[in-house]
């Protein structure tokens, strides 16, 4: 919500052709990868909404699984495709059952009861050891105390009020780090190449180390995005100094295009479908404030935020 309320404001700053690594590697975390892992499970899933958690799916696979190399996690996310793709081809009735009852299936119960099994047990506990375990755990089913596991009695530690005031805080908390990035916009990261093409990037504003897994998808491919030149298009010939930020945009996956070569790709990122073939195929707390001092505090958090915005706009 912070980022949603402050983005407009930032991206008026920075334009939509911006390429500086710092501001690329931070708004592809607010805008991208946040909502992706809040939304996955607990909006999509829960509605049974299958077309959004489909295509949730499929990003957490490019955008994370991939990106970040999770050997195991990138194969189950094939196979749960797999086994989609198959259903749909032989109008098989269990895609039916799931997109129907997708809210209703879920592995919680199952987690539960690892997570119970190993609280009781150590790491070096033997395979017959964790049996044993597991067959005691259900021969107890019925007690209540197992049953509590599956009630779902938290509470949520915060009140509206106490949200509203947080995201004012957090929106202004990001407003000063896109401040500390647009006054250093010119300054380059320093870069630390290695033999798996996966650089190292030293962030002078914000002061720590990313790698290109953390950046846009774009840049774990083989042909990472430019980011002294506006057009990544192969066949582009209309890059020169003066038209950088003239009738194009930076991507989701940090490649950028000219409107008229991204029209000349039929509006197809081509850069990354290659890539993405070639991988899919190749291989808390109550409220017990004082209403009077919450009200101080809250007129403070706006009183900051409204500030934060007016002196980063007057860059």
């Amino acid at each position: 919500m912070a980022w949603l309320d402050i983005s407009d404001l930032v991206y008026s700053k920075f334009g939509r052709t911006c390429k500086n690594i710092e501001f690329l590697y931070l708004t592809n975390l607010l805008s991208n990868l946040i909502p992706l892992v809040l939304e996955v499970y607990a909006v999509h899933h829960r509605e049974g909404n299958w077309p959004a958690y489909e295509e949730a799916c499929m990003r957490c696979w490019s955008d994370l699984f991939l990106q970040f190399d999770r050997r195991n996690y990138k194969r189950a996310s094939l196979m749960f495709f797999s086994d989609v793709f198959y259903w749909i081809k032989e109008n098989h009735p269990m895609f039916e059952i799931v997109t129907n009852n997708l809210s209703s299936l879920s592995d919680c119960p199952v987690e539960l009861v690892h997570s119970i099994i190993r609280r009781r047990t150590t790491k070096f506990s033997k395979a017959n050891q964790l049996q044993k375990e597991a067959r005691f755990i259900f021969q107890h089913r019925g007690d209540n105390a197992f049953r509590q596991y599956f009630v779902n009695s938290i509470k949520y530690p915060y009140s509206p009020k106490q949200l509203h005031t947080l995201y004012q805080k957090c929106a202004t908390i990001l407003l000063n780090t896109f401040k500390k990035i647009y006054r250093g916009r010119y300054l380059y990261s320093s870069i630390i190449s290695s033999s798996d093409n996966i650089k190292t990037y030293n962030l002078p504003s914000l002061g720590y180390e990313i790698t290109d897994r953390h950046l846009p998808r774009g840049f774990v491919t083989s042909r990472k995005p430019f980011t002294t030149v506006l057009c990544d298009y192969v066949h582009c010939d209309r890059t020169n100094c003066s038209n950088y930020s003239d009738n194009g945009k930076v991507l989701a996956c940090g490649h950028s295009y000219h409107d008229y070569c991204l029209e000349k790709c039929n509006l197809k990122w081509l850069i990354c479908l290659d890539y993405l073939w070639e991988e899919d195929f190749g291989g808390v707390v109550e409220d017990d404030l004082d209403n009077s001092e919450t009200a101080i505090d809250d007129a403070a958090t706006i009183e900051n935020l409204e500030n934060a915005k007016k002196s980063f706009f007057e860059l």
